[in-house]
């Protein structure tokens, strides 16, 4: 089954509440449901979103993925053109692995120091009031 991640900017607590318990009155759970608010806010029985959720952790993994990997399937196949076809198309495969794994861990933990670039479509909204609070669902598509 796939999933949609659904954002909502609310004006206030109050309006998380009511919109976290009508998704829950809806069978969604509380692992499938965060609620993102400014720093300071506190969110009572709302589930919180984690450090991953917050972060720009995950859409950093997955550039690095295919940068890495590319660049490596790149270093493979010079690597192969100038040891010749010593090494063969393995060369290839592992320098692209390599790249791939080694370019991911360095671009997620660059990411998780960020703060996730979703909310950025919020502009400044996000940003006014310390009561504003986001929910982000994750329902069935």
């Amino acid at each position: 089954m796939t999933t949609k991640r659904l954002c909502v900017l609310l004006p206030d607590l109050k309006t998380a509440h009511r919109l976290v318990d009508a998704l829950r009155r809806r069978g969604i759970a509380d692992s499938d449901i965060y609620v993102v608010a400014n720093e300071g806010t506190e969110l009572g029985d709302l589930p919180a979103a984690g450090a991953i959720e917050t972060s720009d952790f995950y859409p950093q993994l997955k550039r690095g993925l295919a940068m890495g990997g590319t660049i490596g399937l790149i270093g493979g196949l010079v690597a192969m053109r100038v040891a010749g076809a010593v090494f063969g198309g393995g060369a290839v495969l592992l320098f692209g692995a390599i790249g791939a794994g080694v370019n991911a861990l360095l671009a997620a933990m660059a990411g998780a120091a960020f703060p996730n670039s979703r909310l950025a479509q919020f502009g400044t909204a996000w940003s006014i009031s310390c009561e504003k609070s986001m929910s982000m669902p994750r329902c069935p598509s």
